[in-house]
């Protein structure tokens, strides 16, 4: 339950963020999650990318509230020569790479430096 709770709201500001200021937001994001997380979260990683994934699931359900997304998922993949569906999956699969490869950045730095964030230097 608890993690199920972290994991909606860490969806809820990865799209959040994502809406307020631009993609750019889902590495920060990813990068801060574990030294939000702390040294205990072994599955840092793993969070991020799937909350940032659905964060952006999120986004995708919203616009397609607002308008008609069908269509356009129909010609932007028609442009790229690939169904629709496929684009939706590189759609989700592009946040979740990004945000979980920079979590995984940070809990190598962390490890092999053997810093964490509640210890003093």
């Amino acid at each position: 339950m608890r993690y199920a709770l972290r994991l909606g709201l860490l969806a809820f500001a990865f799209a959040l963020a994502t809406a307020a200021f631009g993609w750019w937001t889902v590495p920060l994001l990813g990068v801060a999650w574990p030294l939000i997380a702390g040294p205990a979260a072994s599955r840092a990683a793993a969070t991020a990318a799937l909350a940032a994934a659905l964060g952006w699931l999120l986004l995708l359900v919203w616009a397609a509230a607002q308008g008609p997304v069908g269509l356009l998922d129909a010609k932007v993949g028609g442009a790229m020569d690939m169904p629709g569906v496929v684009l939706v999956f590189v759609t989700l699969a592009f946040p979740a790479l990004v945000a979980g490869t920079g979590a995984v950045a940070v809990r190598w730095v962390m490890t092999t430096v053997n810093v964490s964030p509640d210890t003093e230097a």
